[in-house]
This record gives C-alpha cells, sequence and structure tokens, in this order.
C-alpha cells in the first residue's frame, strides 16, 4: 500500500503560479501539492513531509535550486525526484542542475 509521503509533491511559489491555477493532472491523480516560498521554505517542508518529487524553478531566492537539490538527496532516504524547470540560458544553470542530480 502507498504510504502518505509517497503522494506529497513539493513545488516551488514560481511553479506553483502554474500549477495550482486550476485543477491539474497531479492533483486529480491524488498527488498532495505544497508550495514553499523559497530554498529554506523547500527544504523545510520536505523534512517534514517526506515527498516523493519536488518541481523547482531555478531561483529560490535565499537558495539556487541546484543547491535543494543536493540537499534533498543527501537529506532523504528515499530521496526524491527532483524537477528543475527554467531556462538552460546560460549553459553554466543547466550544467550546474544536471550535476546535482
Amino acid at each position: 500500500m502507498d504510504q502518505p509521503h509517497h503522494r506529497i509533491i513539493v513545488l516551488s511559489e514560481n511553479v506553483a503560479r502554474y500549477l495550482l491555477r486550476g485543477e491539474s493532472y497531479l492533483s486529480r491523480s491524488g498527488f498532495v501539492l505544497v508550495a514553499g516560498a523559497g530554498g529554506r521554505d523547500i527544504l523545510d517542508l520536505a523534512a517534514r513531509e517526506r515527498p516523493a518529487a519536488a518541481v523547482l524553478g531555478f531561483d529560490l531566492g535565499d537558495l539556487q535550486a541546484d543547491e535543494v537539490c543536493r540537499s534533498l538527496k543527501r537529506s532523504l532516504d528515499p530521496p526524491p525526484v527532483v524537477l528543475i524547470v527554467g531556462p538552460a540560458r546560460p549553459p553554466e544553470i543547466a550544467r550546474r542542475c544536471r550535476a546535482a542530480g
């Protein structure tokens, strides 16, 4: 049976604005979507909620998404799937995100 935390997805605020506008596939599929205001807020939410996934914009204000990704992968077991969305320009951003896992 699915554990409750396996149905949680943490979103960054900039991603949540788009996904939470109307009913999304994720919410219709039974996922619980929770949004964090910045990188540290997302890390706090993830520690409490133990999400299956995180969908983040790159610029989170206080931290960059690659830093949050590395921290999530180190601190949670099992680690969540992390998707970082946004422009891949400059190329350094895409490289940092791939290196973070």
